[in-house]
């Protein structure tokens, strides 16, 4: 017999449909979902979502995203249901700050909207729920990261540049006065940072926002560089060559141009009639992307027919 966890709130959601109450269960339904996203994205970064408060005063809160950020200060909220608990946390020069793998980090690079776990004691003078960080961990994965593509935007009000990546989509970096700006290998400025040049950029990459603050830029003209993308087809426009179809792959919605020139494989490597294709099959596409994410197809090797 298989035993399934219900929730409060699911049994509320039951007990509400029972008598009626339908608006009173959209609401129930609309917090449970919230709950879901909350506890889903600190699951993705790694984190958990719990809160545990000793005897001691000593509290350990996990996967709490930030709302507001103020000096040596930020709150964060933890959320079950209707249950939104707020938390303000103080840190001090003796708190330790860390990134997720552990490396050392620092109010600077918090940001709203981060998932952090913190542990400290309760000021008990305080009329809420107030917590002395004794370590605060940030589960967005900002890393030391270099990652390249096409740039597609600049904005000279805030010195930040945005690219292309065909893996992880399109990305913000934001340029300081730190940061080492090269072109072809020789010394550069951020007004030399222009659209349609290549990027590859090295600093703190935020997975939750997709921003980088960069370390290092190098810059280069745009080249024509082959590779391999893989994905699920959505949309075939004509079932013979020359042909245009959609795939996405992860977050990315590529249009793949394949001409009569480009190989059509199966997953045994052989010649296939791209007629036998269909919206669902996963493909591998060998070929250039292009800034509107298309890709000139050389190679389309289709893995699920055999």
């Amino acid at each position: 017999m298989t035993i399934k966890k219900i929730t409060l709130t699911s049994l509320a959601i039951l007990f509400m449909a029972i008598l009626g109450i339908t608006g009173i269960s959209e609401k129930a339904h609309a917090a449970n979902e919230r709950t879901d996203d909350n506890k889903a994205t600190a699951h993705i970064l790694g984190s958990t979502l719990e809160v545990h408060i000793f005897d001691s005063g000593n509290v350990l809160v996990r996967g709490a995203k930030i709302a507001t950020i103020s000096g040596d200060s930020f709150t964060a909220t933890t959320m079950w249901g209707n249950a939104n608990i707020v938390w303000t946390v103080r840190t001090s020069s003796e708190t330790i700050i860390i990134r997720s793998v552990g490396d050392k980090s620092d109010m600077s690079e918090l940001s709203v909207g981060d998932y952090v776990s913190f542990r400290g004691d309760l000021i008990e003078n305080s009329s809420e729920l107030t917590v002395k960080a004794e370590v605060v961990k940030n589960w967005s994965i900002r890393n030391q990261d270099s990652l390249s593509g096409m740039i597609q935007k600049v904005n000279a009000n805030n010195n930040s540049f945005t690219f292309m990546n065909h893996l992880r989509g399109l990305i913000t970096a934001f340029v300081s006065d730190t940061t080492i700006v090269s072109m072809n290998g020789n010394p550069s400025k951020f007004s030399e940072i222009l659209v349609g040049k290549n990027a590859t950029v090295r600093g703190l990459w935020n997975t939750v926002s997709n921003n980088l603050t960069a370390k290092e830029v190098k810059i280069s003209p745009a080249e024509s560089l082959k590779t391999i993308v893989e994905g699920k087809i959505t949309a075939i426009s004509d079932a013979s060559l020359p042909t245009k179809f959609k795939m996405m792959s992860g977050s990315n919605d590529y249009t793949i141009n394949a001409e009569k020139s480009t190989s059509i494989l199966n997953s045994q490597w052989l010649n296939v009639e791209f007629e036998k294709f269909k919206v669902g099959d996963t493909v591998r596409v060998y070929g250039v992307i292009n800034a509107d994410m298309s890709v000139d197809a050389t190679v389309v090797r289709n893995t699920s027919i055999l």
